[in-house]
């Protein structure tokens, strides 16, 4: 990993402190008290963690304007397909359909951290493994089927140790240049990262630490999430690495 970019999960210095949210009734997940917590995730003292969870205003969900009108999934709100294929042409090819999605969600975390958006609309839902989209889920599974679904193969793994992936810079028009330094951004922490890495990774964010299996099915509101994170981050005073 590279140590000169920037904490994954650190909020972006350009953000408002007030920041209004997007989408529905966020719900903490899986555990309410991780025995770890990445670095990357937030700085957390151990007051901090025998807190309860604080409350995530709920809101109707509104999706994310696309600057193009294109296709869209049925089910649900409109989601650009058009953009979820330019996020996805920046993702290692080797990518398994699980670390795509993963990696997306981890997009979209990181974007609201630096704006308070999201880069896709999509609803993100805490799941049973963790986060899910039952739209993104299903646009994988019929425009990627050539991806295993899981965890990469033994030999994917070996060849990724081999050939490093270093994501190339886009110009694409579905993607702002602040979306693409968000993906890159990602891109970069999570490189060399195994399958069981990049699980833990995703486990140590905010939106998934303040969770139970109570709130399985329930919506995360990323920017809410977001919201939270900055305003400890300004009550404790702490200055994340640059």
């Amino acid at each position: 990993m590279n140590s000169a970019c920037a904490p994954l999960f650190a909020t972006d210095s350009r953000l408002p402190n007030s920041i209004s949210t997007r989408t529905g009734a966020a719900a903490p997940m899986m555990s309410s008290k991780p025995a770890t917590i990445s670095k990357w995730a937030m700085t957390v003292s151990t007051s901090t963690m025998q807190k309860s969870p604080p409350s995530i205003p709920t809101s109707n969900p509104k999706p994310r304007p696309c600057a193009a009108q294109p296709e869209t999934l049925g089910g649900g709100p409109s989601m650009g397909t058009d953009t979820l294929r330019a996020i996805i042409g920046m993702l290692p090819k080797t990518d398994t359909r699980r670390e795509i999605l993963l990696k997306v969600f981890l997009a979209d975390w990181k974007h609201c951290l630096n704006t308070g958006l999201q880069i896709t609309d999509l609803d993100w839902r805490h799941g049973i493994h963790g986060p899910e989209n039952d739209h993104l889920q299903a646009f994988l599974d019929l425009e990627y089927s050539d991806r295993p679904e899981g965890e990469p193969s033994l030999i994917i793994s070996a060849l990724r140790k081999i050939f490093a992936y270093d994501p190339e810079p886009r110009a694409d028009s579905e993607l702002t240049k602040r979306e693409r330094d968000s993906i890159n951004h990602v891109l970069k922490v999570t490189n060399e990262y195994t399958f069981a890495k990049l699980i833990k990774l995703v486990y140590s964010v905010r939106p998934i630490i303040y969770s139970n299996n109570s709130h399985l099915g329930h919506m995360i509101d990323l920017s809410a999430h977001a919201a939270h994170q900055r305003a400890e981050e300004e009550e404790l005073g702490e200055k994340k690495i640059a």
